[in-house]
């Protein structure tokens, strides 16, 4: 009871019970309440026949994962991106279990993306005033719920972002937009969340340094021109 979980960010708990007997029914369940208050769920019991000789019961916090029902964007049934995806995998994380609830984030703020882009930019996706040939580039037509789920996603990225601070891992289910540059997006990268967001904690100095470890089968370019003279 005494345990603060957050400040020693602990994230896995196994209970060995070495003796079965001692160790009333009452006991054991008082135990998982405590645990479940402070965001644990039950992960698997070990039985006696075990390579273990003994009874253990595991335990592990829940990831913490973002959400938003924004992310599927209204964009043609027949559009080449996946929209649907993200939908279809926050049901499959309910459904599996790995969450019982989702992180919701809010819309990115202009004061927190022109840190990574510029205000004329956001200005022209907000007021959906963006050139042809820009909005050609993007891959996706520049209609209300594309406006809003590349603010919200964005959103999503800095919430995850904090959320790892706190806990030592988070996960956002859209993002990774690292073909947005500074004043342009492209190959359907609106705004640079992973950009925005490691800004937020630079200029907060919620971290020293960031490695952005991109395993996308494309190049990163935009985080590349957005930190080509940033060291940190």
């Amino acid at each position: 009871k005494s345990i603060n979980f957050k400040k020693f960010k602990i994230n896995l708990i196994c209970i060995e019970i070495l003796d079965h007997n001692k160790i009333s029914k009452n006991k054991s369940k008082k135990i998982h309440q405590i645990l479940k208050r402070n965001n644990f769920r039950y992960l698997k019991k070990i039985g006696v026949n075990s390579i273990f000789k003994n009874v253990s019961f595991w335990l592990i916090m829940e990831l913490p994962i973002v959400n938003h029902k924004d992310y599927f964007a209204k964009i043609n049934d027949d559009h080449r991106f996946p929209i649907n995806k993200f939908g279809e995998l926050a049901d499959y994380l309910l459904k599996e279990k790995v969450v019982s609830k989702f992180h919701t984030p809010y819309p990115c703020s202009d004061e927190t993306l022109k840190r990574a882009h510029s205000e004329v930019y956001i200005r022209q996706i907000k007021n959906k005033t963006l050139d042809k040939n820009a909005i050609k580039k993007i891959g996706f037509p520049l209609i209300d719920s594309v406006v809003q789920r590349s603010l919200v996603a964005t959103g999503g990225t800095v919430l995850a972002s904090k959320l790892a601070i706190n806990y030592g891992i988070a996960c956002n289910t859209a993002g990774g937009s690292h073909h947005a540059n500074f004043d342009s997006g492209a190959g359907y990268c609106v705004f640079n969340d992973v950009a925005v967001a490691a800004h937020y904690l630079l200029d907060r100095g919620l971290a020293g340094k960031i490695l952005i470890l991109d395993l996308d089968v494309h190049q990163g370019n935009g985080n590349s021109d957005i930190f080509k003279d940033n060291k940190n």
